[in-house]
């Protein structure tokens, strides 16, 4: 049995801004160390809606469909979201937030990715 340690790494501590009409998406880049690929992930994030209207919020980890979601409300949040293990990969990868319907925007911040790695 591998001895595994929890670990996280911050792709952002500052506030990224969506909105229909203008910037649709952001891609986030981030490094995993070998063996953290092998057990799934917790994604986390701030959410700061702007006028939501059937908003849809995608999120893609290494160009694999992994979640999306509306958004109906301008309650600021905070959104986990367990990213299977099939999506990663060891050193690089990209996470992909893109607004795909509705109206409004949404402001996300404070992204964080949780995972395991082998001691």
């Amino acid at each position: 049995m591998v001895t595994r340690v929890a670990s996280y790494t911050i792709m952002s501590d500052y506030p990224i801004t969506l909105k229909r009409g203008d910037d649709i998406d952001h891609t986030f880049n981030f490094n995993l160390p070998e063996g953290a690929e092998k057990v799934s992930a917790i994604l986390g994030f701030k959410i700061d809606p702007i006028s939501p209207r059937n908003l849809v919020l995608r999120i893609e980890v290494n160009g694999i469909f992994d979640y999306a979601f509306s958004i109906n409300t301008d309650v600021i949040c905070s959104q986990h979201e367990v990213i299977p293990f099939r999506s990663l990969k060891a050193g690089q990868n990209s996470l992909t937030m893109k607004l795909t319907g509705g109206e409004g925007g949404v402001k996300i911040g404070d992204v964080v990715l949780l995972f395991q790695k082998p001691v």
